[in-house]
């Protein structure tokens, strides 16, 4: 009896270790074509539509809004910062009184060497998880300062008087990255485009003057200077007198009074108000990108072909011939692949984006050019993990825009090469789309290796977002017989 069974127990646990090794084989090689489990890709990418189509809109008419000082104690502050209580549109905007400014720090005053000790030590909370400890006023000074553009309380020399404080209307654009960049350029003065959308509820004046703080001692690039003449027609800055960079080891300036907002990668927070810089654009640079609903029928591949990032890749996608099987599988034959580099002037890359309606790339300061897309293109960022710089954007630029994350990354070296397929089991790709980073574990390290890492796409996940991005085009443009010629 026991010499029939024996064998077919041995048989058995064969077959179960085998299984045991196929299953783990399959998971772990697997996961690199699988979402995670629990994930409803398609329920979730119909969320994010509704999302974007339903952005509340900011009104137009809105009363000034209530300024309240920060600071309650004049009797040892001399300095002060002024913010609307209520500021429901969250451009944060700071009336800063007294103060004087370098290109990497504002100087606050105070009347004792205590008092600037004591403020110090509460306000170094702003950056820490601490920051919770602090009263919703003293949040508010936070709100006007960033990591890279400090602030640094000073005690008033009694044997020396205080600096001469200008008065001339000022608005200063300060310098939130550690070196200068054109995207970041044309972030900062677009955001301070849209503030002067609302120039009666954050009570400002007519600017005579604009400090630049991140600014190279050249000043202005060709891009930049087209960039700045689309800010000026849409602003409505017919008083501003002069602009200034402040420079390196330049001296202070001083102020009675000079404005700010800190810039968090929000270029708006309204359609709206970039309606107007885009109307502007129109007039300046001579575009048609805001009266037609179906956007042209053509898709342009934003591709990087020279420098590198950071000692890193150039964020390339190394699958690329795929992709383009991939797009021409869909039925989208005229596909242009392009890199819109430093060379071309702001006019014909405002131009070039205009035409189409499908735009894909990796994450690049090509996409600062959304500015100029057509209303209702859509929009793929594709890369391995998600990146908010572009998203708003693009949403508040009335484009359809996709975070398609997931992707594999390439030549990351030997310390990374099992990172893909632990994120790959422990991340939920979607609700990072969403732009809900906490839901993929990783260390800042990892992170910022998998900003700037080329990629392998994975096509399941990119086929996925392309009909979804296909599925709008097409609802955009029944009209004139859809967008898939």
């Amino acid at each position: 009896m026991s010499s029939k069974i024996l064998p077919r127990i041995r048989k058995l646990i064969l077959l179960a270790l085998l299984g045991a090794c196929f299953y783990a084989f399959g998971y772990i090689h697997g996961s690199l074509t699988r979402l995670p489990a629990g994930t409803d890709y398609q329920s979730d990418a119909k969320h994010q539509f509704i999302q974007q189509t339903q952005t509340p809109s900011i009104p137009r008419d809105h009363a000034s809004g209530k300024l309240i000082p920060i600071f309650n104690d004049p009797d040892r502050i001399v300095s002060q910062i002024r913010v609307v209580k209520d500021d429901l549109l969250e451009y944060h905007v700071c009336r800063y009184e007294n103060v004087c400014v370098s290109p990497n720090e504002t100087l606050l005053f105070t009347t004792t060497s205590e008092a600037a000790a004591e403020l110090e030590m509460k306000y170094s909370k702003c950056y820490k998880k601490s920051r919770s400890s602090l009263s919703a006023l003293d949040r508010k000074f936070c709100d006007c300062f960033s990591v890279q553009v400090g602030y640094r309380f000073f005690a008033q020399d009694p044997q020396r008087p205080l600096p001469a404080f200008e008065t001339i209307p000022t608005y200063l654009i300060y310098n939130w990255l550690p070196h200068h960049h054109l995207s970041h350029f044309a972030f900062s003065t677009v955001h301070f485009h849209s503030v002067l959308q609302h120039q009666q509820f954050y009570s400002l004046p007519k600017f005579k003057r604009v400090i630049f703080q991140d600014l190279p001692p050249d000043g202005l690039t060709d891009y930049e200077k087209a960039m700045w003449d689309i800010i000026l027609a849409g602003g409505k800055l017919e008083s501003l007198q002069e602009i200034q960079f402040l420079r390196r080891n330049a001296s202070m300036q001083c102020y009675k009074s000079i404005y700010s907002s800190k810039q968090s990668e929000v270029y708006a927070r309204s359609k709206a108000d970039i309606d107007v810089f885009k109307k502007s654009a129109e007039k300046v640079l001579g575009l048609d990108i805001t009266n037609r609903e179906c956007p042209p029928s053509r898709t342009l591949l934003l591709v990087r072909s020279n420098g590198t990032i950071q000692g890193n890749r150039m964020r390339t996608m190394v699958n690329q011939w795929h992709v383009m099987k991939l797009l021409e599988k869909k039925g989208l034959t005229q596909v242009d692949v392009l890199d819109m580099n430093g060379t071309m002037s702001l006019r014909d890359q405002a131009h070039m984006i205009s035409r189409y309606g499908l735009i894909i790339s990796s994450h690049s300061s090509q996409l600062t050019n959304l500015l100029f897309a057509h209303n209702n293109a859509a929009v793929m960022e594709v890369g391995i993990i998600y990146k908010p710089a572009f998203r708003n954007l693009g949403l508040m630029a009335r484009t359809f825009y996709i975070n398609s994350v997931g992707h594999k990354p390439e030549r990351v070296g030997y310390w990374y090469r099992g990172f893909y397929p632990r994120i790959s089991r422990e991340c939920n790709f979607t609700r990072m789309a969403q732009g809900d980073v906490s839901s993929c574990p990783m260390s800042t390290k990892e992170i910022e290796a998998m900003k700037n890492s080329d990629y392998r796409v994975h096509l399941e996940y990119f086929e996925k977002d392309l009909d979804l991005a296909l599925n709008f085009l097409e609802g955009k443009c029944w009209r004139s017989a859809g967008w898939i010629l």
